[in-house]
């Protein structure tokens, strides 16, 4: 006869067993689902992507590298300019020139973000 404490470990080890499976799981899946914040924007007949990265990203050639490649993927065939903010909320972008200078000049909120999950 199993008493409520016998009932209370038995749930307990089918929960701690199911938390382990699902871990395993999702490790072998390739983890769990991340998430980018991002802008397509075209804007005088030129269309680029925006990706918000750490502001490490951008202290770093190899990682502006890296950045750019792993986006690669979400915006194929665009420039993409990695945008970073300071810790009082300014922008600080990195990509090619001309579209650079035409965000010096729009404020971050009239950007379409959009959350990307990969």
């Amino acid at each position: 006869m199993l008493t409520k404490y016998n009932k209370l470990n038995l749930k307990l080890y089918i929960f701690s067993f199911t938390c382990r499976y699902l871990l395993k799981y999702i490790i072998q899946k390739g983890g769990a689902m991340a998430t980018f914040d991002g802008a397509l924007i075209k804007e005088q007949g030129v269309t680029f992507a925006i990706v918000v990265v750490k502001p490490s990203v951008l202290n770093s050639s190899s990682k502006i590298k890296e950045a750019r490649e792993s986006f690669g993927r979400f915006f194929p065939n665009v420039p993409i300019v990695l945008m970073a903010q300071n810790s009082n909320g300014i922008p600080r972008y990195q990509g090619r020139t001309d579209i650079v200078k035409f965000l010096a000049n729009v404020h971050p909120s009239r950007i379409p973000w959009k959350r990307y999950t990969y």
